[in-house]
């Protein structure tokens, strides 16, 4: 009797092992779970709206290691941008810095903001630590350009 019941346990042992090494992209096989919540406004003190804001995030340490909206437990909802580090960085530590790219496509607005990484579990970045999204310089400038040309027509007529 002992002898089938240490049978047993050992096959059931084996079955989870090789469970988990045919599970390489599923939760098991993912890294250590951390969670980074920002807050996101953009230059009028609004939230954008849920579906009106994509963002892309890597760590400097990995460039090559990049997140979006749509991968697994990341995204945006309520002015709250999500960003679980263990599900496309398997490997980071605390100390490494979460490099952060935000648009908001309806206005055009965007934000860059990078965040240092703690054991903490979670990090909440709101208010001047989150991400302001604002037009970018270079439309900023056609704009100032385009005012500039419309004042000097206005002088010559």
């Amino acid at each position: 009797m002992m002898n089938r019941t240490r049978k047993t346990t050992t096959a059931l042992a084996l079955c989870a092992v090789a469970t988990l090494l045919l599970a390489g992209g599923s939760a098991w096989a993912q890294g250590i779970a951390h969670p980074v919540y920002v807050s996101v406004t953009n230059q009028d003190s609004v939230t954008p709206p849920d579906g009106d804001v994509l963002f892309e995030a890597w760590l400097l340490s990995a460039p090559e290691n990049v997140g979006d909206q749509d991968s697994f437990d990341w995204g945006y909802s309520g002015g709250l941008l999500s960003v679980n580090c263990g599900n496309v960085f398997p490997s980071w530590d605390a100390g490494d810095v979460l490099h952060i790219e935000a648009e908001q496509p309806s206005t055009g607005y965007d934000a860059i903001a990078e965040y240092t990484l703690t054991y903490d579990n979670f990090q909440y970045f709101s208010g001047a630590a989150g991400m302001t999204l604002t037009p970018e310089p270079a439309t900023m400038g056609l704009l100032a350009l385009g005012g500039l040309a419309l004042l000097r027509r206005r002088r010559r007529t």
